[in-house]
């Protein structure tokens, strides 16, 4: 008999140096449009400094939660056979991007980019650190809402171990050399 198995595994998405730059450059924005907004209320609209204020702080407020939602984390839980993937934004905002039963992955193995690049999907869920790094697995399963789907994780060896048990036979042995 099965024992209940619950893994979960939350990884940080790796940021690239563009990404970063963007993110400076609309802080640096928001605070030289701000400014403007002030130096304009205060010099040639005196009354209607206190408006001025109030649009420059909501520029730099909206300029903060738009260079923050850059900070993504993906959580993937497996629980006894479903497998959940979520995307959280900056700690402060959750997503669910794919919930699916194992029994319905029909291929599975090591993520390598060039393999997928020329095949089609309905949908790409790419939910991993990097696409470059060494625990990187793909699963495709057809989604009854999302279509053919290829979903990129992190898998650590405790997830990996649940999928043994509950992925199709074949492709269990296919992919782990197991009967």
């Amino acid at each position: 008999m099965l024992q209940d198995i619950f893994v979960e595994n939350i990884v940080k998405k790796k940021k690239s140096i563009s990404l970063k730059l963007l993110q400076v450059l609309i802080i640096l924005t928001s605070i030289v449009l701000a400014l403007v907004l002030l130096t304009v209320g205060l010099l040639f609209l005196s009354g209607l400094a206190g408006v001025a204020l109030l649009l420059a702080c909501g520029v730099v407020y909206g300029a903060y939660i738009l260079a923050t939602s850059f900070n993504l984390e993906y959580e993937t839980c497996f629980t006894n056979g479903a497998l959940d993937v979520d995307k959280i934004i900056n700690r402060r905002r959750r997503k669910r991007l794919i919930s699916l039963k194992c029994k319905d992955i029909e291929t599975m193995g090591r993520y390598k980019k060039v393999d997928h690049e020329n095949k089609q999907y309905k949908t790409r869920i790419i939910a991993c650190d990097s696409e470059d790094s060494e625990d990187v697995w793909y699963l495709t399963v057809r989604h009854s809402t999302l279509g053919h789907t290829l979903v990129v994780i992190n898998v650590t060896d405790r997830m990996l171990e649940g999928f043994k048990a509950y992925i199709p036979r074949q492709l269990a042995f296919e992919i782990f050399n197991r009967r």
